[in-house]
């Protein structure tokens, strides 16, 4: 009974990881709407310093929930302490200074909508990277949900593509977060199985993050005037509170790819797509004229998406169920 709520947990965890990364890409959108202009197409600079600053923000979310909640001062040491830490060291940079910088860019070329869509299907790389090198095998219903939730993605960002089709910029760099994405759910998965723990692997994966952009990044641009001005403005009050929500976004997400496998964690928050479609017509269509309401059948896709993400966690196994009421 214990086990099975243990599941539920997990589950509801994971599915709410994806609903806060939807929440955390919105308040983005909003910060770029209120900062430049939905028309307005931001540069690679400022780009990187919006995630350098995220990335920032994220890093203190987390080490105040880490250091000052929790106390974990114990458990971070041992993390320190952990020889897989530069795996995860090499994820952090692959999924945030290049994969994040590159979803930002992909929003405001191409759209919230399109860009979630395209970078949601970063699984297809992941999973197979677990299959091959971490011998993960799932049941029949998790890879049946799983590939609904792709192809419901892929479907999505065709149907997207074909109404608007955008700038060929824009789904370029939604192609490299998806890769990047990838490799860093495959590789962060390597660290939490070598003993890596969740909670503090998100305090170092921003500080790894924000110290590259810090340190070799940012000077490189000659980005720090840029930086000032960014933090100087009232509107960066929407990078801190998407920052909030997604510390609590890449927990979840980190601990279901570390209590559950690569498949079922990344099909959940795939499910961000269908939740940002949807946190759009309820919050940014009604408030900013720019967005038009889409054509009835995206809305029926992410309902489809939705159903594939649920059907992954379902336990349709009823032997190995009778197996343990008789033992």
């Amino acid at each position: 009974m214990l086990e099975k709520e243990s599941k539920i947990k997990e589950n509801i965890s994971g599915i709410l990881g994806g609903v806060f990364f939807a929440v955390d890409s919105t308040f983005i959108v909003i910060y770029l709407i209120f900062s430049f202009s939905i028309n307005y197409l931001i540069s690679l600079k400022e780009s990187i310093v919006l995630t350098f600053l995220h990335d920032f923000f994220s890093f203190i979310w987390s080490a105040f929930y880490i250091l000052g909640v929790r106390k974990q001062y114990k458990e971070l040491l041992i993390s320190f302490k952990n020889k897989y830490i530069f795996v995860l060291i090499i994820s952090s940079i692959i999924g945030a200074p290049l994969g994040t910088t590159m979803y930002y860019l992909s929003i405001q070329r191409i759209g919230l909508g399109k860009a979630n869509v395209i970078s949601s299907l970063y699984p297809l790389l992941s999973v197979m990277l677990g299959y091959f090198f971490l011998k993960q095998k799932n049941s029949w219903n998790v890879y049946t949900g799983f590939s609904i939730a792709i192809l419901s993605g892929a479907s999505l960002g065709i149907s997207t593509w074909f109404n608007n089709p955008g700038d060929i910029l824009g789904y370029i760099f939604a192609v490299i977060c998806f890769i990047s994405w990838g490799l860093e759910a495959f590789l962060s998965t390597i660290s939490l199985k070598k003993g890596m723990q969740e909670v503090p692997s998100i305090m170092i994966r921003n500080m790894v993050s924000s110290l590259t952009f810090l340190i070799f990044i940012i000077p490189s641009i000659k980005a720090f005037n840029l930086t000032g001005k960014m933090l100087q403005n009232i509107n960066v009050l929407w990078i801190i509170g998407a920052s909030f929500f997604g510390t609590i976004s890449l927990t979840l997400y980190y601990r279901a790819l570390h209590k559950l496998s690569i498949s079922v964690a990344t099909a959940m928050d795939t499910a961000y797509a269908a939740w940002a479609i949807l946190i759009e017509l309820i919050i940014l269509i009604p408030c900013f004229r720019e967005y038009e309401i889409r054509p009835w059948y995206e809305y029926l896709i992410s309902f489809i998406l939705i159903i594939g993400v649920i059907l992954t966690i379902i336990n349709f196994d009823k032997k190995s169920k009778f197996k343990n009421k008789k033992t």
